[in-house]
Order: C-alpha cells, then sequence, then structure tokens
C-alpha cells in the first residue's frame, strides 16, 4: 500500500493515512523538492496531524543550512540519519558549546542515531548535500523556542555565527 501525501507548503508535506509508508521513490521526490525550494529544505509530517502525541518527521536539508539554536519544551528529541552527515551541537543557557556528535548515514564507523531526554539548547551543521534523517519530538507541538543569544534565519550575522561554529569546532564550513 502507498502513502498519500498532502502538500501544506512547498516546503512540507503531510501524511493522510493511518499507516504511512515512504519508498525510495517518495526519499527521492523529498529531496528533488528540498533542492528545488528556495530556503533548500522539506520535511514530510507522517503523523499527519499536528495535535498528534508523537510527531515523526522525514527531513532533507541542503548543505550549510542554518536553523538557529532553538530547545523544544516538550522533552525528548531524537535525529536518525539515513543519508548524509550533520553534527549535533548542545549548548549550555549562555550559549556555551556543551558539545557536538557526529552523525552520518551509511558510515559505520560514526553513529547514526542521537537521542537527548531533557530540552536542551541545540542546532544541526548540515555538512553534506542532502542530509536526510528522521526527527522525532513529543506533540502536539505549539512551538519553537528560538535561542536570544544566536542570530535569527535570514540575518546577515547567521553566516557568521555558522563560520564561528564550524571553526570553533573545527569542522569545515561550507565550500572549503
Amino acid at each position: 500500500m502507498m502513502t498519500t501525501f498532502k502538500s501544506l507548503t512547498e516546503e512540507v508535506l503531510a501524511a493522510t493515512e493511518d499507516l504511512s509508508t515512504v519508498t525510495p521513490a517518495d526519499l527521492e521526490s523529498l529531496k528533488g523538492r528540498a533542492a528545488a525550494a528556495p530556503r533548500r529544505r522539506a520535511r514530510i509530517l507522517l503523523h499527519g496531524d499536528p495535535a498528534a502525541s508523537r510527531h515523526e518527521m522525514l527531513i532533507a536539508m541542503g548543505l550549510g543550512q542554518y536553523l538557529p539554536p532553538h530547545r523544544n519544551e516538550s522533552g525528548a528529541k531524537s535525529y536518525t540519519l539515513l543519508e548524509g552527515a550533520l553534527v549535533l551541537v548542545r549548548f549550555d543557557d549562555d550559549g556555551t558549546v556543551r558539545d557536538h556528535q557526529w552523525l552520518a548515514g551509511n558510515r559505520p564507523s560514526v553513529p547514526f542515531m542521537a537521542r537527548f531526554e531533557r530540552p536542551v539548547w541545540h542546532m544541526c551543521l548540515y555538512v553534506s548535500d542532502p542530509v536526510v534523517y528522521i526527527e522525532h519530538v513529543p506533540g502536539p507541538h505549539t512551538a519553537t523556542r528560538f535561542a536570544d543569544w544566536a542570530p535569527p534565519p535570514g540575518s546577515k550575522d547567521a553566516f557568521a555565527y555558522l563560520q564561528m561554529l564550524h571553526h570553533t569546532l573545527g569542522i569545515p564550513n561550507v565550500g572549503e
């Protein structure tokens, strides 16, 4: 049985059935959608309903995308990498880097999954093109809280902040 996905925006699709399946063709379509989107990202809401108690999203992101440090106040969160690589960075409340962890799909020496139990400031540095992963968070999702100590997306300081993090953590910058 093939799952039907409803388009909510140019970046967001949602499952419409009780049983959601994702085929390799769906994955390729999601990557194509991300590549064509102005912000080079796309997601499928596998949970379909925003009021669901568990949110599972299949996400494709382009190289170097900036989603500022944030925290989900509802609790635990996990990332499962299917393709590509990212660096998960966690921060203290003042914006100091607490730690970071490389995650990659299909690389035997690198973890492909990470989970944290409690709300924590975090962000991902997308270091390949594309990065495809599954994100799990408790629902219903009300709002993502963005850190006031980091620049907002699209601001003139966002790229410099991203470069600073890459440099601080010893991760090659986009284009290097």
